[in-house]
């Protein structure tokens, strides 16, 4: 019997690429947003230390100048969180619009390699019925052969 040959490996080929692709992008776009996550909460640490020295700057004898300096970087950081967060919506739905790519063309290569485990079992037992039908053709021509030499040797002889 011939090897096992599934007509639809190029296309299984295929899928797996695309999956593969998709996991890529998926896997770029959920670094994007863990990094602008991480830039939030930098930001936030920022500001954090920011408002304790300006609650540090009002509480002492401070320049009025050190003060407004103070102010305009907290705005300034306020300002950027404000961009950072922003920039967070439209990265969350690339990383959603590819996570469902990813799980399409994950489905798609199931759907193919489950025809193929199909046809595989399909060929496994059509090869073991020929295999045994093969068996079974041997033991027959033994047993023929065995009592056509049984029939030719007189009575009480026995070789």
């Amino acid at each position: 019997m011939k090897a096992f040959a599934f007509p639809l490996d190029p296309v299984l080929r295929y899928r797996r690429q695309v999956e593969d692709d998709r996991k890529r992008t998926f896997g770029l776009a959920h670094r994007a947003v863990r990094e602008q996550e991480m830039a939030i909460v930098r930001i936030l640490s920022e500001l954090e230390t920011a408002k304790t020295e300006m609650r540090n700057l009002e509480g002492g004898a401070f320049s009025m100048r050190e003060i407004a300096i103070q102010q305009r970087h907290l705005r300034g950081l306020e300002l950027r969180l404000g961009r950072v967060r922003g920039s967070l919506p439209p990265l969350l739905a690339r990383a959603a619009d590819a996570r469902a790519a990813l799980l399409q063309a994950t489905k798609d290569r199931e759907v193919i390699e489950r025809l193929r485990v199909r046809r595989l079992r399909e060929w496994n037992y059509a090869a073991s019925v020929e295999e045994q039908k093969s068996l079974d053709e041997i033991a027959l021509g033994v047993i023929r052969r065995t009592m056509s030499e049984a029939e030719v040797l007189p009575p009480g002889v026995t070789s």
